[in-house]
Order: C-alpha cells, then sequence, then structure tokens
C-alpha cells in the first residue's frame, strides 16, 4: 500500500471520486447512525479505514484492482442506504407507537 502522502488526486481518479462520494453520502446519515457505519467500515476494512477519512480512503480503494474497488464501492453504498432505512423504520415505529 502506497504511502498516504505519495496519493495524488488526478482528475478523474476513480478512488478519489468514490471516497468522495461516499462521504458525503456518509455525512448526510444521522449523527447517531455515522458511528456505526464507520465502525462497519473499519470491520470490513479489516481495519485500514477504521477512521472513515478522505486519505486513508482513497488509498484503501484506490490499492486494488478496480473491479473490486467497484465492487466495495457498491457494498458500501448499500450499507449507507442499508442504515438509512434503518434509521427510518426506527423513526416510523417509535411515531406510532407514540400514537397508539
Amino acid at each position: 500500500m502506497p504511502l498516504l502522502s505519495s496519493v495524488k488526486s488526478v482528475p478523474g481518479d476513480p478512488a478519489r471520486k468514490q471516497a468522495e462520494r461516499i462521504l458525503a453520502l456518509s455525512a448526510l446519515m444521522p449523527i447517531a447512525l455515522q458511528p456505526v457505519f464507520a465502525e462497519w467500515l473499519g470491520r470490513h476494512s479489516n481495519g485500514v479505514v477504521s477512521n472513515p477519512g478522505k486519505p486513508v480512503l482513497v488509498a484503501w480503494l484506490a490499492g486494488m484492482d478496480p473491479g473490486r474497488a467497484n465492487a466495495e464501492y457498491q457494498l458500501i453504498l448499500a450499507q449507507i442506504a442499508w442504515l438509512e432505512l434503518l434509521s427510518e423504520s426506527t423513526q416510523i415505529d417509535a411515531l406510532q407507537k407514540e400514537t397508539r
């Protein structure tokens, strides 16, 4: 794995774009779920991305062959979507209990 300082962002760099999208979407998650996502990503990456930040995420994705990096990207997006659905479902359940 290259040193983080040697990872240069290049226009059109897929790993950079993927990392930026992941971080943007994870920032939109409810605050309570952000640590849950960070913990999941840390476990999923075998501790490589233990604190989701752009340089670490870019280096992790850039260190994979493009097909695997894309598969990881899609899986991470699915995890974010699942957590958002979980949050919405929990909120709906709470509201339903309050109205009973």
